[in-house]
């Protein structure tokens, strides 16, 4: 009988039984900041979009978040980006960026941990998959020196994530149709927290 396979050139890649390359969601232990932008969403909604990638994925696999800076949803974004930013510069440091520049030049090529909050949508495929989205604080800690905060070990965590609580993973509502097969509700998926 011949051999079936050949081991001699497979790599083993342990990486602690999950995948840290991309974001989603879940605790993501290396977070790097990349760019802090400006914009505004096709409405007209102006946000504070920071770009985000993975120690493991570099800049390649990186994933934007929007912080929307309308009158109504300023106080929650900036409280947000207060948190990230604190766990990796001082409050210090922060309070004397008066400017989306300044913000950058602070932030980009920062490290720390994310728990990323998740939502299931359906793609235009009608495939559903998981999002990765910024939920409520606590959800990041320092993992360098020179942050507002003290650096947390990856052992010492104090971030937990449960898929099966709504907080942390809003799953799709999903109605059984007459036929007894489920179908994902009208606009499922869609929106934000």
């Amino acid at each position: 009988m011949a051999d079936l396979f050949d081991f001699k050139e497979v790599e083993v890649n342990v990486g602690g039984g999950s995948n840290q390359k991309f974001i989603y969601p879940g605790i993501k232990n290396h977070i790097i900041i990349g760019n802090v932008t400006q914009g505004a969403s096709q409405s007209g909604t102006p946000f504070i979009e920071i770009e985000m990638y993975t120690k493991e994925g570099g800049k390649d696999s990186s994933k934007k978040f929007q912080f929307y800076t309308s009158e109504k949803a300023m106080k929650m974004s900036l409280e947000k980006i207060k948190h990230i930013a604190t766990k990796v510069v001082t409050e210090e440091e922060l309070n004397a960026a008066k400017d989306i520049d300044a913000l950058k030049e602070l932030l980009r090529g920062k490290s720390l941990r994310i728990k990323f909050s998740g939502q299931e949508y359906v793609n235009k495929n009608g495939e559903v998959k998981e999002n990765a989205l910024i939920g409520l604080a606590p959800f990041a800690e320092a993992i360098e020196e020179g942050a507002e905060h003290p650096v947390v070990a990856d052992e010492d965590t104090k971030l937990k994530y449960d898929k099966e609580n709504q907080y942390d993973f809003k799953k799709l509502e999903v109605e059984v149709e007459a036929t007894g097969s489920p179908a994902v509700q009208e606009g499922a998926g869609k929106t934000g927290w």
